[in-house]
């Protein structure tokens, strides 16, 4: 402090105070903000930043997990499944054959990260384009690919919910549903097994004692409650997704028909009162669905063991058509469109493959696979299946076997069926009265 005199120099002095200011650093309440760093994609409108999002994803797979699944995700257009030639020298032909190759997973890009605003809509532009081409159980993949040391030796690339995923492709026999034919086992008695035999014929067997019969439940061709854990865990997916909803827009199914030995034990009133619940499959049923893919593989029939049983198989694949038929109008009619309406068109398709090579233990290597495809349209309603019934399937003997014709009875209506297979002559059945009425 400084200390200066008042007055004159012949007076006595008075001591004013004076204080020194020194500089304070402002406070951070007081700073201005500064303006956040301008990005030239956040100035452009929406249309735009989605197209350059569009160009800067890589195209490719990806892996992401959820809860218990694994699922794979594709990007870009369907490519050939990456292969090479070898020759198999062990052959004495030397013939060459197609070696699968292991794929290779990407991870998403970094500039995802680069702000909030790029991540959510980069990844919602992800979301659109991505393609579910697959999916199996994590406990089981982690399994088989665990390595000596007990760590596994891959891993998820990321989470990332399945509700998010507009397209589920899985046209495939990797993800194929496997139905199953669910009846009462009338002619296979049980009895209780009881150490008295009351019944005086020393089998063991108390017959007296068996417990009333109940009730047979209805006969149904269904997706198996529990299938063994492969690849093809649609019961994981669909508890998945009724947990946390979806916004599929195109859904692709494959269903592979019930095991033709299942109709040993039933009946033909059975078959022709069975009905198809695929209820499990209403968890894709959402207002966005616009397309539904089903197909069908080609049956495979043990006519050799039980000739009956192609009737059996005649008649539950025109219900399973007629069924798949419904679901699909039925996913892609929205309740609240005042115009609904759908198009529908039907092909079969050649799927040839190396069966050997491929270490598969399929008699031949060729598959005519029926498919369905029904759109929304708007206020529209065309196109109809013209195909019911079975044109193509494999006989238990390893003989290719294609249709041949239908006879029509009094009415229009499909009386007999017949078929002829390679280099064994013809097969045909006779179906029962008014069967194959067009609806």
């Amino acid at each position: 402090m400084l200390k200066l005199m008042r007055g004159s120099v012949y007076r006595s002095p008075t001591l004013l105070p004076i204080p020194i200011l020194s500089p304070k650093p402002p406070s951070p309440s007081t700073m201005p903000t500064p303006p956040p760093p301008s990005s030239p994609i956040s100035s452009l409108p929406r249309e735009l930043r989605d197209e350059i999002y569009n160009y800067a994803l890589e195209d490719g797979l990806y892996q992401f997990a959820d809860q218990n699944l694994l699922y794979i995700l594709r990007i870009g257009a369907a490519p050939d499944e990456e292969v090479e030639k070898r020759t198999d020298e062990d052959s004495d032909d030397g013939e060459s054959y197609q070696h699968s190759e292991t794929p290779v997973y990407k991870v998403l890009p970094g500039w995802l990260r680069a702000s909030w605003e790029m991540y959510t809509e980069g990844l919602e532009v992800f979301c659109k384009r991505a393609v579910c081409d697959g999916f199996s159980e994590r406990s089981w993949w982690i399994k088989e690919n665990r390595g000596d040391g007990g760590a596994s030796k891959k891993s998820a690339r990321g989470r990332l919910p399945l509700r998010y995923i507009r397209t589920f492709n899985l046209l495939h026999r990797v993800n194929d549903i496997n139905l199953t034919f669910n009846t009462d086992d009338k002619k296979k008695p049980t009895y209780d097994v009881d150490s008295d035999d009351d019944d005086g014929d020393n089998d063991g067997i108390d017959k007296e004692e068996t417990s009333p019969p109940s009730p047979p439940p209805p006969p149904e061709i269904l997706i198996p409650p529990n299938p063994h854990h492969t690849y093809g865990v649609i019961n994981l997916l669909c508890a998945r997704l009724l947990q946390t909803g979806t916004e599929v827009r195109d859904l692709r199914l494959f269903f592979s028909m019930p095991d033709s030995q299942l109709f040993q034990w039933t009946t033909l009133e059975d078959i022709q009162n069975s009905t198809i619940n695929l209820s499990m499959l209403d968890v894709f049923n959402n207002p966005h669905l616009q397309s539904v893919t089903f197909a069908i593989h080609e049956p495979e029939i043990y006519t050799d063991d039980y000739f009956d049983c192609l009737t059996f198989c005649e008649i539950a694949y025109t219900l399973l058509q007629s069924s798949l038929e419904r679901l699909a109008k039925q996913f892609v009619q929205h309740a609240h469109d005042p115009h609904p309406g759908w198009s529908l068109r039907e092909w079969f398709w050649k799927e040839k493959f190396q069966a050997e090579a491929r270490g598969w233990h399929f008699p031949t290597d060729t598959r005519h696979n029926w498919y369905l495809e029904v759109r929304y349209k708007r206020g529209v309603e065309e196109g109809k299946i013209r195909t019911r019934g079975l044109v193509h399937w494999e006989d238990g003997s390893s003989r290719e076997t294609h249709f041949k014709n239908r006879r029509r009875g009094a009415g229009g209506v499909v009386d007999a069926v017949e078929w002829e297979a390679d280099g064994y002559g013809r097969k045909r059945i006779c179906l029962p009265e008014g069967w194959g009425e067009e609806e």
